[in-house]
């Protein structure tokens, strides 16, 4: 019988991983803060610790007289994360499935297709002044495992998703459409709705970890991408979620220029608005764990966003604030009617601005 140490696990990623393991024959220990009630997410035959993974102490208190055959990391963010469990679990550990992210890759030219799909032997990112802080911590957070397989041998491997989607999903991404179609309102969508991406189902990349886990040493010290390598747009999502829906999609572009029009912060822009890419395209390639390992992704996203939506549906979503998107949607109208320069749009636009809305997660 197997036994399996998970870090984080109460959400998403981890919380459908668990449901997985909870299938198999093996002894589970979930660590986390113990934030969430454990009847949400632990299987029958996992064991909760609460610990936060920042406090090095207590993390090597609680691992010191253990061994486990895997570990999983779902939430292993920053650099120091990483130093405090890799110091805690030296040599008590077969396998390490660190889950990371695609936003690793230096990105400088997105829309190069020279550089498409990104490939695990892209470079990672550079990290200067003006990096991005999760980008910074996750790719920190990955050198520190790199650096510990090159020098002592230690059993790392590592899965960077790309967009992940499905159910439990708490970041608010498929949801922006479920929200607005499901109730027959305008889609917001920036420029042309073109900007190009993947995803992945949640289901396909906890699979994916697994796989990893159980695989042979090929792949210690090894990258995979977590992606179904297929291309989504903007409008092919809307026109996607429409037919699951049996909804007609209505839909108005906005230029990207408008947070700054109406002085909005800018992450407004990305946790209110479309939460996707605005324009471009960034696709990451699956074919190295598939060529290694056999792995595939098997879900369409017609399969993945019908289940993604039946347990949206069934969960308790407070409909949001439409005022300002309304108001916007009533700017961007009569600006193609009348122009910026309008009297009435500019009292509008003065109107919207004085809402000052508030960023919204």
């Amino acid at each position: 019988m197997q036994n399996i140490l998970v870090i984080g696990g109460s959400k998403f990623i981890g919380k459908r991983l668990l449901k997985k393991l909870g299938q198999n024959n093996c002894k589970i220990t979930v660590l986390n803060r113990g934030n969430t009630s454990a009847e949400k997410y632990l299987p029958d035959n996992a064991t909760h610790i609460a610990v936060d993974r920042n406090d090095k102490e207590k993390i090597n208190e609680i691992l010191e007289d253990k061994k486990f055959d895997i570990v999983y990391d779902i939430c292993c963010i920053t650099g120091e994360h990483a130093e405090i469990i890799l110091d805690a679990l030296r040599g008590k550990v077969k396998r390490h499935v660190h889950v990371s992210s695609g936003s690793v890759y230096q990105l400088e030219k997105p829309t190069d297709f020279d550089e498409l799909p990104i490939d695990e032997d892209h470079q990672l990112a550079i990290i200067e002044e003006d990096t991005h802080p999760y980008v910074k911590a996750k790719t920190e957070a990955e050198l520190v495992f790199l650096k510990a397989f090159e020098k002592e041998a230690y059993p790392v491997s590592i899965v960077r998703p790309t967009f992940v989607y499905g159910p439990d999903n708490y970041v608010y991404r498929e949801a922006y459409f479920f929200d607005r179609i499901s109730r027959d309102r305008t889609l917001l969508l920036p420029e042309d709705g073109e900007g190009h991406f993947d995803l992945v189902f949640v289901d396909d990349l906890v699979d994916l970890i697994i796989h990893v886990g159980n695989y042979g040493d090929k792949v210690l010290g090894q990258a995979y991408n977590g992606s179904s390598a297929r291309l989504m747009s903007a409008n092919m999502f809307a026109r996607k979620i429409g037919k699951i829906l049996n909804k007609e999609v209505k839909i108005k572009y906005y230029p990207m220029t408008i947070g700054e029009e109406f002085e909005w912060p800018p992450e407004k822009m990305y946790t209110s608005l479309y939460p996707y890419p605005p324009k471009g395209v960034m696709s990451f390639s699956n074919n190295k764990a598939e060529r290694e390992t056999g792995f595939s992704f098997n879900t369409s996203y017609t399969v993945g966003l019908t289940n993604a939506y039946n347990w949206w549906k069934n969960e308790d979503n407070k409909e949001p604030e439409w005022e300002i998107e309304d108001l916007l949607i009533d700017y961007l109208t009569m600006v193609r009617e009348k122009g910026k320069d309008d009297p009435a749009v500019l009292k509008l636009k003065e109107d919207i601005i004085a809402k000052n809305p508030e960023v919204t997660t």
